[in-house]
């Protein structure tokens, strides 16, 4: 409510009590927002206040809302482009103000954070337009970029003071001051606990007992009944161009104990969430328990690829942080320029990560253990905990040491030393993260999986020393690389198979609990059992192996879990055993082409496919030439063929005008029943099998 003074100046706004707290003396002149928005909003607020006994006052508040913070990320300065809203009014109410004579009033401007940040550059276009500015007075406000105060002041400014509380960081944000004195505080704060981050879900925590201490220097100490601090030691005072400079700091052991935690929580956090992505990503393409899951939600496999992929993107960004963050120094102005952002940027991946955590329970919890250690540069990491855990070496090289069986290690790209024992480990890596790398203890039951690399066994090395093993990449791979393993090996009793995300190296034997075996059966369409047929089992990731059916048409395959794979099959045509096509084999691909029965009777789908010779299709009239020129025996570029497709493929299209089915079978676990499935061979060119 407002409420006018004799003299026309507001003496009462109710709206302001709960935000400024005005001098005795003063009453409000006037109110400065943004249009459109209220003194309860975020965005700009100021008043000016007069006396009759006192110099009018400038009086901003600082950061309120998401608009504020918005606004605070501004390139053009803090709070900058608040300014510029406003500043029609707040110039017209600086030229207004005159003493009974005419004679202009000195100005007073002031502010706390973003509020003080604004003060200089208000004081800077008003000292440009004429006005006279008396005094600036600033609270922990940030510098500003050098082209927001770039304005000819003249002589118009009188005192400017910016007050900093030793440990601010809002106050090494900016490249420069409004010219002028700066007065150094330090005021009592507890004590900078040391972090210690395992997972994720500590990250939050962390992250708040240092804000505490952040918001104690920042706006714990300062009152609003006057200007300047309370309860505060105060040092000499300095000009502010040598606080502006890239390398001032505060040279005060509780900020150097809290840089030190920052600089733990920047090497650590990133990869920590990095993991928490990759892993999610994990369970979403390479578990098959979770993607049949998925698809029981009704999923399809498209769109559960672009959430792994979008996780994946996630992972990057994280891990890119962390590589920026490494390249500052968060003592000096210069480092929190760029470390205040980062700081948003952290915790926008934990809010992220935090609201899709309960979906899915622990995602940890799908490879190892719940618990992730992250070494730092040159640590010696030892895993104490009595449980399994995830280890995730420094980028410059680490010793991780776990003796509990079932934990993983997660690579970086120095060399690493990895020692382990209890079974049940998986060391993972990339070509570059694997090269150089010395493991010891590794046995029958643990895995090294090389992350994004296809290889086969014929591709990897094995020389004494305890085992030496050289893996030799394609071309278009990263690199080769080369791992040496301490201990007692048999070096003929290296094996590989496809892993989740690459290829798995074991000693003697997979793992069992690893693996799942896909079973089918091979028959002709008349349902008779095919031996001697060749399959081809091609892996999602690259890899392939060859199996022989058996006089009952069966073979299987020894599958990782979680990958899956495409089954395609081979058998030579033999003329003698399986009968050579006839005139009358290629008499009924004619009466099919033109759209007659054959002499059999109605067609079925597998007349259409069989009488497709060419594979083009469709039956046409050259389909029929084709097989003529079989069954007398001359040569031609289309001879009858064996064709194996899924048993159970839907052929409710197939007719003369479309007879493309696909060759082989696909198949996921995480959708496929890998214990039943079954192919069928058709013979192209033989219509003589489905006249019977």
């Amino acid at each position: 409510m407002l409420q006018a003074a004799a003299s026309g100046r507001w003496e009462q706004y109710e709206a302001l009590a709960p935000i400024f707290n005005i001098p005795e003396g003063y009453v409000v002149d006037r109110v400065f927002t943004e249009p459109g928005r209220t003194v309860a909003q975020d965005g700009f607020l100021g008043i000016g206040l007069v006396s009759d006994n006192g110099d009018p006052m400038l009086v901003m508040r600082g950061t309120t809302g998401t608009l504020d913070w918005v606004d605070n990320l501004n390139s053009a300065g803090v709070g900058y482009r608040q300014v510029d809203v406003v500043w029609d009014d707040l110039l017209a109410w600086m030229n207004d103000l005159s003493a009974a004579g005419g004679t202009p009033l000195p100005l007073h401007i002031t502010g706390h954070s973003q509020a003080g940040a604004q003060a200089q550059v208000i004081a800077a276009r008003a000292a440009a337009n004429g006005i006279y500015v008396d005094q600036v007075v600033t609270f922990n406000a940030p510098a500003l970029p050098t082209a927001a105060l770039a304005y000819d002041v003249g002589s118009n400014i009188g005192r400017v003071s910016h007050y900093v509380s030793v440990g601010d960081i809002v106050s090494l944000v900016g490249s420069g001051y409004l010219q002028g004195g700066v007065t150094l505080y330090r005021i009592e704060t507890d004590d900078i606990q040391e972090v210690s981050l395992r997972n994720v879900s500590q990250l939050r925590s962390a992250l708040t007992g240092l804000a505490a201490y952040v918001e104690d220097v920042h706006t714990g100490h300062w009152t609003t009944s006057v200007l300047g601090p309370t309860t505060a030691i105060q040092f000499p005072g300095m000009p502010s161009d040598d606080a502006s400079r890239p390398s001032f700091t505060y040279f005060d052991p509780q900020f150097r104990s809290f840089v030190e935690q920052v600089d733990y929580i920047f090497d650590v956090a990133p990869i920590l969430i990095a993991t928490y992505f990759d892993l999610r990503a994990w369970n979403k393409t390479s578990n098959f328990m979770k993607r049949r899951a998925l698809h029981r939600e009704g999923y399809t496999d498209e769109e559960i690829d672009e959430m792994a992929n979008q996780l994946l993107q996630y992972s990057e960004d994280a891990r890119a942080l962390r590589l920026r963050a490494a390249e500052l120094d968060f003592q000096t102005r210069a480092g929190w320029d760029e470390g205040a952002r980062f700081l948003g940027e952290l915790a926008s991946f934990q809010l992220f990560a935090d609201s899709i955590l309960p979906n899915d329970g622990d995602p940890l919890a799908n490879l190892t253990g719940t618990e992730v250690i992250v070494a730092r540069s040159g640590e010696e990491l030892v895993n104490e905990t009595g449980h399994s855990v995830i280890m995730i070496a420094a980028e410059t090289g680490s010793t991780l040491s776990s003796m509990v069986g079932e934990s993983a290690f997660l690579l970086g790209p120095s060399p690493d030393h990895i020692v382990m024992g209890g079974g049940g480990n998986t060391v993972l890596g990339g070509a570059q993260d694997l090269d150089g790398d010395i493991i010891t203890g590794f046995g029958t039951t643990d895995l090294i999986i090389a992350q994004g690399a296809a290889f086969d066994a014929g591709a990897m090395g094995i020389v004494a020393g305890s085992a030496i093993l050289s893996v030799d990449l394609p071309a278009e791979e990263p690199q080769s690389f080369v791992i040496r393993l301490e201990g007692d090996y048999s070096l003929d009793a290296f094996g590989v198979l496809p892993a989740p995300g690459g290829t798995a190296i074991f000693y003697e034997a997979p793992p069992p609990e690893m693996l799942f075996q896909v079973e089918a059966k091979v028959a002709a369409a008349s349902g008779n059992a095919l031996d001697g047929v060749s399959i081809n089992l091609e892996r999602s990731f690259g890899n392939f192996s060859v199996a022989q059916s058996n006089e009952d048409g069966e073979f299987s395959f020894d599958m990782l879990i979680g990958t899956g794979g495409r089954l395609t099959a081979t058998r030579e045509y033999d003329p003698v055993n399986e009968g050579n096509v006839t005139a009358l084999d290629a008499l009924n691909v004619l009466r099919l082409a033109v759209g007659l029965s054959p002499s059999w009777g109605t067609a079925s789908p597998m007349d259409f496919i069989a009488a497709d010779i060419n594979q083009d299709g469709q039956v046409t009239a050259l389909d029929a030439l084709e097989v003529l020129r079989a069954a007398v025996g001359l040569q031609s570029a289309n001879q009858p063929r064996w064709f194996f497709m899924d048993s159970d493929a839907d052929l409710s299209h197939i007719d003369r005008n479309d007879t493309r089915v696909e060759e082989g079978i696909r198949f996921d676990p995480a959708v496929t029943d890998t214990s039943n499935l079954s192919m069928t061979g058709v013979l192209l060119g033989n219509m003589q099998e489905y006249a019977q």
